[in-house]
């Protein structure tokens, strides 16, 4: 029978900000995951290139699933240990309510809805002639 809880058989680690900092990056594989012991779910994954990121995995229709919460640090973008295990409870909460998790409100949903994301956010402001490129996700793609 094959094993259906992919977290069995990880590293398992009381996590604080300074475990975080001394877990060293692997130079066998290119990476690794340690289950956090203070937050039932949260795994931290450490690749060989050093960075540290929160993960969770869980089942949802028969399938696993890995939502990835972010990089482990005090950098623009990074999160705290505190964040991810705060982010990970609402997203368990989520996930018992029946809602998608890792779904934004804001998230398109259809290739029309993402093709008018990118051209209003990424063409406009940057094309001299955005009517080209609207023509072309018009006729195209859309």
């Amino acid at each position: 029978m094959a094993n259906t809880n992919p977290t069995k058989g990880l590293a398992a680690k009381a996590l604080t900000n300074e475990t975080l900092k001394s877990l060293k990056a692997p130079t066998d594989r290119p990476y690794y995951d340690v289950r956090d012991l203070g937050c039932r779910g949260l795994i931290v994954r450490v690749h060989a290139s050093g960075v540290k990121s929160f993960r969770w995995h869980y089942r949802t229709d028969g399938k696993t699933k890995v939502e990835t919460f972010g990089r482990f640090g005090k950098a623009n973008g990074h999160i705290s240990l505190k964040n991810a295990r705060d982010t990970l409870e609402r997203a368990k909460a989520k996930h018992q309510a029946g809602e998608r998790v890792g779904h934004a409100e804001d998230d398109p949903e259809t290739v029309a809805e993402l093709a008018e994301i990118l051209y209003r956010g990424r063409i406009l402001p940057h094309r001299k002639r955005p009517e080209v490129v609207r023509y072309i996700l018009d006729h195209d793609i859309l």
